[in-house]
């Protein structure tokens, strides 16, 4: 029974240790991702907002091999039109996306560099920094990522119901339970 106890005891630690581990992970990619995010806002102070066409949208799929699986690779190539204020030249940006996230004749934002017009990218409104950011930084995912390591890394830390409920169901096999 002591040992019994000695063995529960120890399990939790290690579990409460794994939490620990995760959610310090979760801390680490939501910090980059922050500081990354806020890093592009700052530089984008230094450039000018114009708005640019989209004149061409094009796919491109390749046949993938990777550990003796092929799979088909899509791309979105995006050639947008700007023309930078007080120019009387019209600029192309070519851009390359995995999904498709714009349609030719759309107009959207361009942002270019002060004095270097053929710097420039396409530009979406951060939703968390309020300025407008390459649209090619997908700051998004690692956002998500750690959220979802931040609850898992919770359920362990607190050695929730829910984690006790799944490493339960792990025990029973077809209507019965493993032996210890």
């Amino acid at each position: 029974m002591e040992q019994e106890i000695q063995t529960d005891i120890e399990e939790r630690k290690f579990i409460r240790a794994i939490g620990k581990w995760v959610l310090g992970i979760a801390g680490i990619v939501f910090s980059i991702n922050l500081i990354c995010r806020f890093a592009d806002a700052k530089e984008s102070i230094e450039y000018i907002q114009v708005m640019g066409k989209v004149v061409k949208v094009q796919s491109t799929s390749e046949w993938t091999r990777a550990r003796g699986n092929s799979f088909e690779a899509s791309s979105y190539g995006v050639w947008v039109d700007y023309q930078p204020q007080g120019d009387t030249l019209w600029y192309t940006i070519t851009e390359s996306y995995s999904k498709k996230l714009f349609s030719e004749g759309e107009t959207v934002p361009v942002l270019y560099q002060k004095g270097k017009v053929y710097k420039a990218y396409v530009a979406k409104k951060d939703w968390i920094t309020r300025a407008y950011l390459p649209v090619s930084k997908n700051y998004n995912m690692p956002f998500i990522i750690s959220v979802v390591l931040l609850v898992i890394g919770f359920l362990f830390y607190t050695n929730s119901p829910i984690l006790k409920w799944y490493t339960h169901a792990g025990e029973i096999v077809i209507g019965k339970k493993k032996r210890t």
